[in-house]
């Protein structure tokens, strides 16, 4: 230890970092380095006043007093390119949502490009069971401003009802389900397919029953009216005869005016049906829709079907496939994001069948408020 000691000066900083004779063992580095931090504080301590004053006055340029002023600055943004921003939003098509796999149905007449399409030959049942279902994709492409959204689902259900009377058989009616959807939209295209099919006994006879509905939607331009091109074309089995002993008529289950027109003339039974429409957005919460639709029965041995599954006396058997044409204009308007408002007018102009059993023109005008939260 006093060896080490004569060795390193302790006030030389200089001599302790240039040590000629290398430390022998751990404690003799420590001893050293313990040296070596102390002389180097109290160089540092006893330095010359006018170098520290030196520093001080260093100190005070690099690091000004602190204050509390905001320095105001303003951003210009041209008002053109405001106007194209909220032109680019406008036309912005986003992806639709994905479809919601839900046991009631919602109004078909609701149904918009970016809302689910509740089913239109089928109410969901509670009974239903989801067999499967695939995956839903959706991309984006923003350099070529295009979406792409489907969705494929299957369903299956049982219907139960009690004394239930078609034209060929009455009795305790029960079917079994099943149905396959495929819907969605790419670009300015948009479309909704399905198809069901039930089975099953009714009294003594079987059940051999179908239907089938698609939608394709294509919307034109890009200015803010949108106006949006649809050809629906629906079909629903009608019984092909009477002494078969197999009823072929479809039960829409639970119909519902929307499947055409909020009229409800017909259902979606023994129905073959065609309809051309044109929607346009008029103004930001107003929607304006048109179309004209033309009606046949599936087949002629069957009746001729009115809502909510009546069937009309003395059609079946009789008369034409041709039951009638219509035309529909519809307005719908949000009053507030909680109330909307809609007013539709239909007119239908039906056929030789319908004339035959006393049937006539008639015209139908309804107003709805709607609330909801």
């Amino acid at each position: 230890m006093d060896n080490l000691q004569s060795d390193i000066p302790v006030n030389d900083t200089h001599e302790k970092t240039e040590i000629s004779a290398p430390l022998r063992s751990r404690r003799e580095f420590l001893y050293a380095a313990t040296s070596t931090s102390g002389a180097v504080i109290l160089s540092a301590e006893f330095r010359p006043e006018a170098a520290r004053a030196s520093t001080d006055k260093v100190a005070e340029l690099v690091l000004p007093p602190a204050t509390k002023a905001v320095t105001p600055f303003e951003v210009h943004v041209p008002e053109a390119a405001l106007d194209d921003l909220k032109r680019r939003l406008a036309n912005t098509r986003w992806p639709n949502k994905e479809p919601v796999l839900s046991p009631t149905r919602s109004d078909l007449g609701a149904s918009t490009r970016s809302t689910p399409i509740p089913s239109k030959i089928g109410t969901r049942l509670p009974l239903m069971t989801i067999a499967a279902r695939a995956s839903h994709l959706t991309c984006f492409d923003k350099a070529k401003e295009i979406t792409s959204s489907s969705s494929l689902s299957t369903y299956v259900a049982e219907f139960r009802q009690d004394d239930v009377r078609f034209p060929s058989v009455s009795g305790n009616e029960r079917r079994d389900i099943a149905e396959v959807r495929f819907a969605g939209v790419s670009g300015r295209f948009d479309w909704d397919a399905e198809a069901m099919s039930q089975t099953g006994r009714i009294g003594s006879q079987a059940i051999r029953a179908w239907a089938t509905g698609v939608v394709v939607g294509e919307t034109l331009g890009s200015s803010t009216v949108q106006p949006r091109i649809t050809l629906q074309v629906d079909a629903a089995s009608g019984d092909k005869s009477a002494a078969d002993n197999q009823l072929n008529t479809f039960n829409p289950l639970f119909p519902s005016g929307y499947y055409f027109t909020n009229a409800g003339y017909t259902t979606y039974a023994n129905l073959v049906h065609l309809k051309l429409g044109v929607t346009m957005t008029a103004l930001a919460n107003l929607k304006l829709t048109t179309g004209v639709g033309v009606e046949w029965r599936e087949t002629v041995a069957d009746a001729i079907y009115a809502l909510p599954d009546v069937p009309v006396p003395d059609t079946a058997g009789h008369g034409s496939h041709y039951v009638g044409t219509y035309g529909q204009f519809r307005a719908d308007y949000n009053l507030t994001p909680h109330i909307a408002l809609a007013l539709e007018y239909v007119h239908f102009s039906v056929g030789a069948t319908v004339v035959s059993v006393g049937g006539h023109d008639t015209n139908y005008l309804g107003a709805e408020v709607r609330y909801g939260w």
